[in-house]
């Protein structure tokens, strides 16, 4: 068997999804994919200092102190958009009319 060799370095999105959903149709059979699924990518810690409107060293502070929620790999810190905001929604205080309701 003859193996064909591809170079990745000008394909498009479009092309690698395409290419992917043909090696595994080959391999699990007919395979659907949902376009509608969005995978949530990770931030940085200059793009997480910007949704929370913090400095850097006040970020990295809260990661050493495990307060904010954050993942490392490779001594790399990365965020989730949707896991700060959250964190964020964890401390919302009551409001008069919350407290007077409950």
């Amino acid at each position: 068997m003859k193996k064909k060799i591809i170079q990745l370095i000008d394909i498009t999105p479009q092309q690698l999804r395409e290419m992917m959903e043909g090696a595994a149709e080959k391999v699990f059979g007919r395979l659907q994919l949902n376009p509608q699924t969005e995978v949530e990518l990770p931030i940085g810690a200059d793009e997480a200092c910007k949704v929370l409107g913090i400095s850097k060293p006040t970020l990295y502070k809260y990661t050493s102190q495990n307060i904010i929620p954050f993942h490392k790999r490779e001594q790399k810190l990365v965020f989730f958009q949707s896991e700060i905001i959250d964190w964020l929604k964890e401390g919302k205080q009551l409001t008069v009319d919350e407290i007077k309701n409950d």
